[in-house]
């Protein structure tokens, strides 16, 4: 194994460890993909790359949801989140991703996750503000 791998391979270790101590339930489903499950928060997933790995949390498409206002209700999540960026799929599944590179501070990364858990909940109050207007309008 290389350097950079064990860098890797430390980073993720204590990563996990992290998110663990937090409440997540984490499994490694292969080499550069983990699921970590919470109760009460999101539901994650981590894909590494060489450079860090993408934290990403994916919300289905609720049957006969209406699709006209997705680019302004994405535009305006990503307006407003710190860390988070948002984007439709193929399957109109509504994306958040962030990226953290290969580097682990106690603080600092609880700090990123604070951060990501508000763009999350930040979203859940934007979709509220767009039903509500799109209700109120019709």
């Amino acid at each position: 194994m290389s350097e950079r791998s064990d860098i890797e391979r430390i980073v993720m270790e204590r990563i996990v460890e992290h998110l663990e101590l937090v409440g997540y339930t984490v499994s490694r489903e292969r080499e550069d993909f983990y699921i970590a499950k919470h109760p009460h928060r999101y539901n994650i997933s981590l894909l590494c790359y060489r450079i860090g790995f993408l934290i990403r949390a994916i919300f289905g498409k609720k049957e006969g949801a209406r699709q006209e206002w997705a680019a302004d209700f994405v535009n305006r999540l990503n307006q407003k989140a710190f860390v988070a960026r948002f984007y439709v799929d193929e399957d109109g599944d509504l994306n958040v991703e962030a990226f953290w590179p290969y580097f682990y501070d106690r603080t600092t990364f609880g700090t990123f996750l604070d951060v990501w858990e508000r763009d999350l909940d930040r979203m859940v109050e934007i979709y509220r503000e767009f039903i509500g207007s799109r209700v109120s309008s019709e």
